[in-house]
């Protein structure tokens, strides 16, 4: 059995909320994609390749920022109907600082919660952001 002592084992007092990292990150995927956070939390985009689908809500935008909708058959797509163009994506993707979010949202109060603190940052130079200064 492995000794929660030790030095490889995150204490309670040294886990760091990174809520706010998160949340970054999914608003930066997100604006490569041509979608902007409105007042009541969900994703809206004026550009005409998205008409289709105008309105992302908070929780689909958590999936296409982890690959939920990835389309593993051919390159750089999501499934139907998220059918954004290669530029698009990998302009999202290069906005990504964590690979994955688990942020949920109520949909009463609008309010934003990280169901999990742990994260993995896509680069390495990432890990300053956790300080929080600067978002």
């Amino acid at each position: 059995m492995a000794d929660i002592n030790s030095n490889k084992w995150i204490q309670p007092e040294e886990m760091m909320d990174s809520k706010k990292v998160q949340l970054k990150s999914l608003v930066e995927f997100a604006k490569g994609l041509g979608y902007e956070r409105n007042i009541s939390g969900s994703f809206y985009s004026y550009d005409f390749d998205n008409k289709k689908r105008r309105n992302i809500s908070f929780q689909e935008m958590v999936k296409l920022h982890n690959n939920y909708y990835q389309d593993w058959h051919g390159g750089d797509r999501f499934k139907a109907p998220f059918n954004f163009s290669t530029y698009k994506i990998r302009k999202a993707r290069a906005g990504k600082i964590v690979h994955k979010v688990s942020l949920t949202m109520s949909k009463k109060t609008k309010y934003v919660r990280a169901a999990s603190n742990i994260v993995s940052f896509t680069h390495q130079e990432y890990e300053g952001f956790l300080d929080l200064k600067y978002l």
